[in-house]
């Protein structure tokens, strides 16, 4: 597949639309991995934190709660809808003077050099088209010894203790689904909408993230080869029962820009096909005394600009 040159317009306003819904979900399921990125800068001793791809702010207020009242952060997206649901809740608990959002091209970022001395971003690598750019952006606008902590979803290394759990898991799911006793998000949907929805050009995430086999290891070469001292890559996961068909549906058709991508695009009857397939799937594995599952999980690379 081709990415269009307006990949990353098209791809933040798919965002548009379900910002509430989106910053809920974050909220609920993207937590602990917030909380990593920050504590990976050693965010009490950062003085400016640029939050790239910032959504409606999750990593932005995790670090402003955990950091110094004199620590300030910038939050940057090219979804409008997501931006201004970061700034109404900037507004809402009173830090618009040290956490501001504005838009943004991670691959161009209108920033001066040496402008922050910490970078974190959570799950928006695989978005851009251009990881390259990117990479050497957020090292160029990071200051002499500033810190970085890109999180992309991923599950750990294989050779790990969490690998070993993570495989263990997966073998133990795949019965369990075998046997009509669980679904996972969001395969699911993904599933689903290849089967009842009709195709459109776009992808869910740029072409480089689509396919790879290492993309962490790709991603962290990148950024080595941006300047990037002392890396290490890390992962944290967590694995979610969710209690009901609605409360998947609203789940996956926001979380997967593959399926909300389609969705979009798709007329209401399909929407509807889509919608009742999905409904009967749920209820049939909920009425198997079954489980409803999402496994969030991300790998982070960290690391420093060299003095």
């Amino acid at each position: 597949m081709t990415v269009s040159s307006d990949f990353k317009a098209k791809d933040a306003e798919s965002y548009d639309e379900v910002a509430d819904k989106f910053d809920e979900l974050a909220q609920l399921y993207a937590g602990p991995q917030a909380r990593y990125l920050t504590q990976a800068i050693d965010i009490a001793s950062r003085k400016h934190v640029i939050d790239m791809g910032c959504g409606t702010g999750l990593v932005s207020f995790e670090a402003a709660a955990t950091s110094s009242h004199q620590t300030t952060i910038t939050g940057i997206d090219l979804s409008q809808g997501m931006l201004t649901q970061a700034k109404a809740k900037a507004e809402q608990n009173l830090l618009s003077e040290r956490v501001t959002f504005q838009a943004g091209d991670a691959e161009a970022l209108d920033l001066p050099d040496d402008y922050a001395d910490g970078f974190v971003s959570l799950y928006a690598f695989s978005h851009f088209p251009h990881p390259d750019k990117a990479a050497h952006e957020a090292l160029r606008v990071l200051s002499p010894g500033g810190r970085l902590a890109v999180a992309i979803g991923s599950g750990p290394q294989l050779m790990t203790r969490a690998g070993t759990g993570r495989a263990a898991a997966a073998i133990r799911r795949k019965w369990r689904q075998m046997r009509g006793r669980e679904v996972t998000a969001c395969d699911q949907i993904d599933r689903l909408v290849r089967k009842h929805l009709p195709p459109i050009a776009e992808g869910k995430v740029a072409d480089w993230a689509s396919g790879q086999r290492d993309v962490v290891g790709l991603l962290e070469g990148l950024f080595q080869a941006a300047g990037l001292v002392d890396c290490r890559r890390d992962w944290v996961g967590t694995d979610h029962s969710v209690p009901d068909a609605d409360a998947f549906w609203t789940l996956q058709s926001t979380i997967s820009t593959f399926a909300r991508k389609h969705i979009a695009a798709a007329t209401p009857a399909q929407n509807a096909t889509l919608k009742e397939a999905f409904r009967a799937e749920c209820d049939a594995v909920l009425q198997a005394n079954g489980k409803l599952t999402y496994s969030v999980g991300a790998a982070v690379i960290s690391g420093r600009k060299p003095h």
